[in-house]
């Protein structure tokens, strides 16, 4: 299984990262709506500390990410209390939950642990495209984050984002805003693929971001 540097996955990566490429509707818009995974991408996938389990109607992430850091680095993007550590992040200044620790010498070690989970329903459901799928994310701003869903004659499923340079290139679309800041660009598209569309922009390598692969030497049978 091999990921982007996390969110890792917040997957589906996606969901809450720093920069994305956001379109006006689910694609492609001639497709109906799945609310299930296909039996083909379900299972469990580990590798090291990490687990990723794709059930019939939801992502499940669970990550693990071993950290140390001196005591001379404790600022106000941590704070201890009650013999757990906690994170403060950027650019949200949201707080983790709260991790335990231990001191060896001048050097803080934990073990973060994030479980993120990503239920199919209202704002979040599969379209079909051909044999493969597009997974659509309505986003909080009510526009819609893609993700490029399939599975290779190796077994293997890849996660993939619409990338923005290869987007910019073609011009059957209408870019409606693109918003730079310091962690990231924000770009937003009027986009109204059909099927035979987006397989045409897929030829094109128009999902050639790469979010996600789940390799089968990774996966396990429970």
């Amino acid at each position: 299984m091999k990921l982007k540097p996390l969110f890792i996955f917040s997957l589906l990566l996606l969901m809450v990262s720093c920069s994305g490429v956001y379109v006006s509707d689910p694609l492609p818009v001639d497709s109906k709506n799945i609310y299930s995974f296909p039996a083909k991408y379900r299972g469990v996938w580990v590798i090291e500390e990490d687990t990723i389990i794709i059930k019939k109607d939801i992502i499940r992430s669970l990550e693990a990410e071993k950290s140390k850091l001196s005591t001379k680095e404790l600022d106000s993007s941590y704070i201890i209390k009650d013999n757990k550590i906690y994170l403060i992040g950027d650019p949200k200044k949201e707080i983790s939950r709260g991790f335990p620790f231990k001191v060896i010498e001048d050097t803080i070690y934990f073990l973060e642990k994030y479980v993120m989970e990503y239920p199919l329903g209202t704002n979040t459901f599969l379209r079909k495209i051909k044999n493969d799928h597009i997974v659509n994310i309505k986003e909080q701003n009510q526009w819609w984050s893609t993700v490029y869903l399939k599975k290779d004659s190796h077994g293997t499923i890849h996660f993939c984002l619409l990338d923005i340079e290869k987007l910019e290139s073609l011009s059957n679309h209408k870019k409606i805003y693109s918003y730079m800041h310091k962690y990231g660009q924000y770009d937003y598209f009027e986009l109204k693929w059909t099927k035979k569309e987006l397989l045409d922009m897929i030829q094109k390598g128009v999902f050639s971001d790469t979010l996600m692969v789940l390799e089968l030497q990774d996966r396990i049978d429970l």
